[in-house]
């Protein structure tokens, strides 16, 4: 009953946190979003650099210069693209997309959309 209350308190403590533990700040203070990032290799840089490490590479220069070397490109790389187009899904504030833009190679950044499921109406399929 003890290890109940104590789950209960700290359920309570965390759900009275003035700022939500999932938002993750930079710096600067702007709150980090993820992104899907749309890259294109600039002419003639052909299809020899297209290994998934030389990509991987290629991706993080895109990054801030103070997460590339660290952990924390890690962190905020979440995934990259290499069959339909090129580019990666990362963790960013519009100010470092805005920055992004300047680079050779980048198409486009958008923020991350998350869409409802649809599906039929199916409930009569299994009787």
């Amino acid at each position: 009953m003890a290890n109940f209350m104590s789950f209960i308190t700290l359920i309570c403590i965390l759900s009275l946190s003035p700022r939500p533990a999932f938002a993750a700040d930079t710096p600067e203070g702007s709150t980090l979003r993820t992104y899907i990032v749309h890259v294109e290799r600039p002419d003639g840089e052909g299809r020899t650099a297209d290994q998934p490490e030389e990509l991987e590479s290629w991706y993080r220069s895109f990054l801030p210069l103070s997460t590339r070397s660290s952990n924390e490109a890690d962190e905020r790389m979440l995934y990259s693209y290499r069959s339909v187009f090129k580019g990666f899904a990362a963790r960013l504030s519009p100010d470092e997309v805005k920055d992004m833009e300047k680079k050779e190679g980048f198409v486009y950044a958008r923020p991350e959309k998350i869409l409802p499921l649809h599906t039929t109406n199916s409930q009569g399929f299994w009787d």
